[in-house]
């Protein structure tokens, strides 16, 4: 912790000059800028207003789904608009070569499929059977994963984190061919019955990719059940770690206070910035966001971008909090996409999906933030419209009245992703979201 003569230069290199300043810090340095964030916590009784709207946004609209549960229902079936349904949107993905036909990838988790969605609102299937569970390579129909959770696009392929198949698949978008691209994939029952092959990931979480100027792809994964985020030659599939907890039992407290300037506790989510020369890690554990430096003579530097590690040990009273990095309190962040300058997060507890931006750490509402049935106590709801209905899940119009239900991920398609010529349905920013429980693709604009 540093000396209190410290804190003023501490604070002018964490908080003023933004996190992509911070990636340049010591490790020591940047050791100081969490311990800071964790004095700093402003104290209950001052909290006037906890949420700070992103004016960027206006608007919130179902793009396709029902709304209502896909499993026992006969409406399994793609379709335009209403006419399609989901069980859980786990993942959404998307990148500089959907731009020009406009569509988003989706995890379906609950039924095991990859689905696209066009931005008009059609919906197809790419990969996966009804309710079957599987590992399956193939084309078409004949793939199967197993719950995966997290898709990720670059160049011609689509890459999907097979969460209960511990292991990296890959999908040709022109053929929906599908091939193991790391693992090996093994379940965990067939660990449990004794299979001979040893997962080499546990729980694949987020993925992200980007193609370099000369074709190269990198596919990065956060490995939740390793604490670790690795890079996977989109081609060959070679693994590499690229940032790991260090060998200390004691780096967390009891409490859940975040203690170890390089510790991880539950990787989650993860998005790329479209040059590829950042990483955003939302991790649900710490309830915070990290940054990791991609630039080659960075050796994937590690740096804390926004959040407190508030205690889970009912101290606090309020776990919503907009504004500078080191005030603001994501719960249990998971989902978590980029543009050039900001990140947008699916805060799950919190029921709502944030912004931060990129270069001063800055945490905003983009919507939602209702606390429904699942945390009534949390979090406060000072500085929503007087009208604002927590209790109405996932309810679309203006974004100050819109509602989310246990979100879970998003894409962003901005002119920063696709270009200034672009079309996109919001401009400059179109932000597709999906939660567990609106069974809904939507856009906010």
């Amino acid at each position: 912790t540093p000396a209190p003569q410290d804190h003023t230069l501490v604070r002018a290199r964490c908080t003023s000059q933004g996190s992509m300043a911070r990636l340049q810090l010591s490790a020591a340095a940047a050791a100081a800028c969490l311990a800071l964030a964790s004095s700093e916590q402003v104290p209950e009784a001052q909290k006037v207003k906890n949420v700070v709207q992103d004016p960027r946004f206006s608007s919130v609209a179902t793009v396709a789904g029902s709304g209502m549960e896909a499993i026992g229902i006969a409406a399994l079936d793609d379709g335009q608009g209403a006419g399609a349904a989901f069980t859980a949107l786990r993942g959404l993905g998307g990148g500089p070569s959907d731009c020009d036909d406009g569509v988003v990838y989706v995890v379906d988790q609950k039924i095991s499929k990859i689905r696209e969605v066009s931005w008009g609102g059609l919906t197809g299937t790419l990969g996966g059977i009804d309710d079957l569970a599987g590992a399956a390579n193939g084309c078409g129909g004949n793939s199967t994963f197993r719950t995966p959770h997290a898709v990720a696009s670059a160049g011609p392929y689509l890459f999907i984190a097979d969460t209960s198949n511990n292991c990296v698949r890959r999908m040709n978008k022109n053929d929906q061919c599908v091939i193991t691209l790391a693992g090996p994939c093994v379940s965990a029952e067939a660990k449990e019955a004794g299979d001979s092959e040893k997962a080499q990931f546990v729980k694949p979480r987020g993925i992200a990719a980007h193609q370099a100027d000369d074709g190269t792809i990198s596919v990065y994964m956060t490995d939740e059940g390793n604490d670790r985020v690795v890079r996977i030659d989109g081609e060959s599939g070679e693994v590499t770690t690229i940032s790991e907890n260090p060998d200390n039992p004691e780096a967390i407290s009891s409490d859940g206070s975040f203690i170890n300037a390089n510790i991880w506790k539950l990787p989650r989510g993860l998005a790329i910035t479209p040059d590829g020369l950042t990483l955003i890690v939302a991790d649900d554990g710490l309830n915070q966001l990290f940054t990791i430096d991609l630039t080659p003579s960075a050796n994937y530097s590690r740096a804390w971008l926004a959040g407190q590690n508030w205690p889970e040990n009912g101290s606090v009273s309020a776990t919503y909090i907009d504004g500078p990095p080191a005030v603001a309190r994501f719960n249990r962040p998971r989902g978590v996409c980029a543009d050039g300058t900001h990140a947008f997060v699916a805060d799950f507890m919190n029921n709502a999906f944030r912004s931060v931006d990129l270069k001063t750490g800055e945490v905003k509402t983009v919507f939602g933030g209702s606390s429904g049935t699942d945390c009534p106590t949390c979090p406060s709801l000072e500085g929503f419209p007087p009208d604002y209905n927590p209790d109405n899940k996932a309810a679309d119009g203006p974004v100050a009245n819109a509602t989310a239900d246990n979100p879970t991920a998003c894409v962003v398609f901005s002119t920063t992703v696709c270009g200034d010529n672009a079309t996109l349905p919001g401009s400059p920013v179109s932000l597709f979201v999906g939660d567990d429980f609106s069974y809904r693709v939507r856009v906010v604009t």
